[in-house]
């Protein structure tokens, strides 16, 4: 992200900068779904969205590459935030309201890894589909650690844990159609 990435020099804007990872696992598995990427969408309580990678893996023969990278990063306005939605590019979209969090202007804040553990119901004729999942956070991953210290490590090694707040909602996954 080159020289003018602000997450090299965070608190200048008057904003805050939060970094964060989000994963998905799918029908009781234990390792991570793979997604050529991961998209993260926020909201303020003002009704301002961001959106934003949360993970970057190019894929060979259905394995993540070596270049993948892990957490994504946001240079937000003061105020409260809500992880509204995500995206497993190709795959599944979660809409709903997964977690919050608040951030102040000069704050660097380590907001955790939101994990989605989800299982999608079988497709039926005449009835709606019953998916369900559960959510929480927790700390970063070990990829997640080196990907965002490699990319931001000035601004990363400043950051102060302050996990997201999962947020109790009915979040239905809907995949592509």
């Amino acid at each position: 992200m080159g020289s003018e990435n602000p997450a090299r020099r965070p608190g200048k804007s008057g904003r805050g900068l939060v970094f964060l990872e989000a994963k998905f696992l799918e029908d009781g598995r234990t390792s991570p779904k793979i997604c050529q990427k991961i998209w993260v969408w926020l909201v303020s309580d003002q009704g301002k969205k961001t959106v934003f990678f949360s993970q970057i893996s190019p894929t060979l023969l259905g394995n993540a590459a070596n270049s993948s990278t892990y957490g994504g990063w946001a240079v937000l306005a003061p105020g409260v935030y809500t992880v509204a939605q995500l995206w497993c590019e190709g795959s599944v979209t979660f809409p709903g309201q997964f977690a919050r969090f608040a951030v102040q202007a000069g704050q660097v804040l380590n907001l955790g890894c939101l994990v989605i553990e989800y299982r999608l119901g079988p497709l039926t004729l005449f009835e709606p589909r019953r998916d369900s999942g559960e959510w929480r956070v927790e700390d970063l991953s070990p990829r997640a650690l080196a990907s965002l210290s490699e990319e931001a490590p000035v601004a990363f090694s400043k950051a102060t844990k302050r996990y997201m707040t999962p947020v109790r909602l009915v979040s239905r996954p809907k995949t592509q159609q």
